[in-house]
């Protein structure tokens, strides 16, 4: 079985994953809320105001968008992925 995480950076690109791990890194993703199976958050990209993520787990799948330009299988979802609590992040599906 896939973890939510491997579910989520299963449909982001290489080159938007590296850079969501470099903008996770940097301390670029804030965290504003979070429940167990949502997270919401704002990152810090190249433009002057924060994009907002929401992530969240719909049955077996995971749903996220972004505000930034490109919308969703972006760097600023991969990042938040990537710092995410792991209630959301690390646990594996069961049947």
């Amino acid at each position: 079985e896939k973890s939510v995480l491997e579910l989520g950076l299963n449909h982001i690109d290489r080159s938007s994953f590296h850079r969501g791990r470099k903008y996770a890194s940097e301390g670029r993703v804030v965290i504003a809320s979070q429940t167990p199976s949502r997270i919401e958050a704002r990152v810090s990209g190249s433009a002057e105001t924060p994009y907002s993520v929401k992530i969240w787990k719909e049955g077996n799948a995971l749903k996220a968008t972004c505000s930034c330009p490109i919308g969703s299988k972006c760097k600023h979802i991969a990042a938040t992925l990537l710092r995410g609590p792991s209630s959301l992040v690390s646990r594996n599906h069961s049947s």
